[in-house]
């Protein structure tokens, strides 16, 4: 995973329709839809250090990524 700190870009070749983020044990922290959108700065500042998980929704399906916050 890579670190940060404050924001991560997500670039899809699809449009991400939905965007959910969730904690080290799986709690959901934001969950952001009706975004329809190629790029996504996600700032992260609002959230605790630790493993964030994301699952990005594109019409092709639901992809996983995590970053660690710092």
């Amino acid at each position: 995973p890579n670190p940060t700190s404050n924001f991560v870009r997500l670039n899809s070749e699809t449009l991400i329709v939905k965007l959910s983020i969730h904690n080290q044990i799986g709690q959901e922290l934001d969950c952001i839809s009706d975004l329809p959108s190629k790029s996504l700065k996600i700032d992260l500042s609002q959230f605790p250090s630790g493993m964030l998980y994301f699952q990005i929704q594109t019409k092709n399906g639901i992809t996983r990524k995590s970053v660690h916050k710092i």
